[in-house]
C-alpha cells in the first residue's frame, strides 16, 4: 500500500479445532500489526481493501511488544 511500509498480508489460517481453515488478513502498519477477521475463500485484493477500511481489527500487536491487544465489539 504505497511506499510507506505498509503492507496488507493474506494467508491460509492454521487450524487448531475441526473445520476448514480460512484465510488471515492483516494490515501491517509502521510499528503496529491489524489483524482482521478472516475470509472463508482466498478473497479478490478489492474485497480485502473494502473490508479492512470499513471493519475495525480483531486484534493488534505493537512490533517488540509480547503485548496482544484483541477488539471484543
Amino acid at each position: 500500500m504505497g511506499d510507506a511500509g505498509r503492507t496488507i498480508s493474506v494467508y491460509r489460517e492454521v487450524k487448531l479445532d475441526k473445520g476448514e481453515p480460512g484465510y488471515a488478513v492483516a494490515l501491517n502498519d509502521l510499528s503496529v500489526t491489524y489483524v482482521f477477521p478472516s475470509f472463508d475463500k482466498l478473497p479478490a485484493p478489492d474485497k480485502v481493501i473494502e473490508m479492512i477500511r470499513k471493519t475495525a481489527p480483531i486484534s493488534s500487536n505493537a512490533r517488540g511488544s509480547k503485548a496482544l491487544n484483541i477488539n471484543l465489539k
